[in-house]
């Protein structure tokens, strides 16, 4: 969607910009960026929608407020590491456990495909495997958490059946696997 906006003001550093939708911005500027460039800022400014807040001590910053705050560079890599613990602290119920350890989608159809055929070979280590998975993780099993679900794949704990610890993806993975 189009949109018109009016430069109020310019200096080295920045330019005031009014848009017709009665939002303003104060939009930093780089030497050497073309007119193409800033109005592509520009942009990002016009479609902010915001609503003023109701009273100045609403406003989470007082006058004479000073603090460091990160770069862009630190706050992602901060970021990141928050995300990561975040995501070890969510826990994994019963289903989500077993989600990786199924035999593929691929593979339960090419099994499926087999016995229609009348070549049951396939389909029952299919059976057999997701039997094992069931049993392995039971609807009971404690809920654990991603971190301790990881470490456990790592060292082989979670899929004791499996030394190889991979998912089964082809006809040769399940026959190496399975017998």
């Amino acid at each position: 969607m189009s949109f018109k906006y009016t430069i109020k003001e310019i200096t080295t550093a920045h330019i005031t910009v009014d848009f017709e939708n009665g939002n303003w911005a104060k939009v930093p500027i780089k030497k050497g960026e073309s007119k193409a460039d800033i109005e592509d800022r520009l942009r990002q400014f016009a479609s902010q929608t915001s609503v003023a807040f109701d009273n100045v001590s609403d406003v989470p910053f007082a006058v004479n407020d000073e603090a460091t705050i990160l770069d862009q560079e630190e706050f992602a890599t901060a970021r990141s590491t928050l995300s990561q613990e975040n995501t070890d602290k969510q826990e994994l119920n019963y289903k989500e456990q077993r989600f990786p350890h199924y035999p593929s989608a691929q593979l339960q159809l090419e099994a499926m495909h087999k016995a229609r055929k009348g070549d049951s070979t396939l389909i029952n280590k299919v059976d057999k495997a997701i039997d094992d998975l069931k049993t392995r993780f039971p609807k009971t099993v404690s809920n654990v958490t991603i971190k301790d679900y990881n470490a456990a794949w790592e060292i082989g704990s979670i899929d004791d059946t499996d030394p190889k610890k991979k998912k089964l993806m082809m006809y040769k993975d399940i026959n190496t696997m399975m017998g």
